[in-house]
């Protein structure tokens, strides 16, 4: 027999239900332009209920980064996990932040840096630590595997890995429209394996694309 569902339980599916809709809005809006009485309404609830379950829109965005760097962390170690190897595993992370990106538009980045400066610096610092590890793991594994060169520096490459796609998602620097959004991790992540692979590497991969052409 299933267990009755508590309070606490009862609280925490409405607060994932909050963050779930919110981290939707904001990524195709803006994080600056939907509002808490916006959410309460897509919701169906009372603005009251929704201050009571996440306090305010700073925590709601907040909870909203959170959720998104535990997705992209699951989303390295499942592919880590699951792949015959190291391309495959980077072709697999080329698919989640794809998708994640098409859910999305370069506007709301933008939102983050600009009016919510301390929330923007965490995801920053996650992005240089903990995504900069899993990089760096999925190159170590290449070169033991005989795929990636042997000649890279694994730290810097790592740091160049992520660095690279938040100048591209700077306005000020490169127009991009939400076609080329859509497609940017894609083709970041296809240029980066065309400069870490070794011959061998790139045989695998080429056979991979052609796959997922035919597919």
């Amino acid at each position: 027999m299933s267990q009755k569902p508590t309070n606490k339980d009862t609280q925490h599916a409405v607060r994932d239900e909050i963050v779930e809709l919110a981290c939707k809005r904001f990524g195709v809006y803006g994080f600056k332009s939907v509002t808490m009485d916006d959410l309460a309404r897509d919701l169906g609830m009372s603005k009251k209920t929704l201050y009571e379950v996440v306090g305010n829109k700073q925590t709601l965005i907040d909870m909203v980064i959170d959720s998104d760097m535990k997705s992209d962390d699951q989303a390295f170690l499942q592919a880590r996990e699951n792949a015959s190897d190291a391309i495959e595993a980077m072709l697999e992370i080329a698919k989640h932040f794809t998708q994640s990106m098409r859910e999305s538009n370069p506007a709301s980045l933008y939102d983050l840096h600009k009016y919510y400066r301390k929330s923007w610096e965490r995801l920053d610092r996650h992005h240089n630590e903990k995504v900069v590890m899993h990089v760096r793991d999925n190159l170590s594994r290449g070169q033991k595997e005989g795929l990636y060169r042997t000649d890279l520096h694994l730290d810097l490459i790592s740091q160049i890995f992520v660095s690279a796609p938040q100048a591209m998602m700077d306005p000020s620097r490169i127009k991009i429209g939400q076609e080329e959004w859509n497609n940017l991790a894609n083709q970041f992540i296809l240029y980066h394996l065309l400069g870490v692979c070794s011959p061998a590497g790139r045989e695998l991969l080429s056979t991979y694309l052609e796959r997922s052409t035919n597919a």
